[in-house]
């Protein structure tokens, strides 16, 4: 017998431009990042279980939730300039602020790893940066892959796919190029080929 998601429609209508959607089947939550806000809610009754508000002032652009009952949001400053990036900000689903990190980059995607420990991060600057989810300890994967230390692309999407006993972290680039890194998941490291 096949489950089925029974989000209702009704029970999230109170959401105003929603920027980000994530879901945890793992947790039964879904978590919706509006303005300032991230609101977290059952996936199938729709009850709101915590909002959280994003530090910084700033526009939620983005939010994952890793099954570990951890939240993670991409913070835009309110007032973008050449100087400001975004920041990362980790939260407890019960709402507790974990710490918080101001990035070198604009990021356009986030990805939970499959142990719910480590996020990694890509954007503009075309970096892939792996964090540690309560240190925020940061490391670009791809700064010691030949193939790519001297490309210029942004990154402009990222998925996290598991094929046999290896992860593959998909990148898409600005370029148009699809690249796939597999992934030791023991270690979250990474080896590169061009799809």
């Amino acid at each position: 017998r096949q489950r089925q998601m029974c989000i209702r429609d009704r029970s999230f209508a109170n959401i105003h431009n929603p920027t980000s959607i994530d879901v945890s089947t793992e947790l039964g939550l879904v978590a919706v990042a509006g303005r300032s806000a991230i609101s977290l809610r059952r996936i199938c009754s729709g009850r709101l279980v915590q909002v959280i508000r994003a530090g910084n002032g700033g526009v939620v652009s983005l939010v994952r939730v890793s099954y570990r009952g951890y939240v993670v949001a991409v913070v835009k400053p309110e007032k973008p300039s050449i100087k400001t990036r975004d920041w990362l900000f980790v939260y407890s689903i019960n709402g507790e602020f974990i710490g918080s990190k101001e990035t070198k980059d604009w990021i356009t995607s986030i990805v939970v790893s499959e142990t719910g420990y480590e996020f990694v991060a890509g954007g503009k600057a075309g970096k892939v940066m792996k964090y540690e989810l309560l240190s925020l300890e940061a490391r670009n994967l791809l700064e010691d892959i030949e193939e790519v230390a001297n490309l210029k692309f942004s990154i402009t999407a990222m998925n996290l796919t598991k094929l046999e006993e290896h992860q593959n972290l998909l990148i898409g680039t600005s370029t148009g190029t699809l690249y796939a890194l597999k992934i030791d998941p023991n270690c979250f490291e990474a080896n590169l080929s061009k799809l």
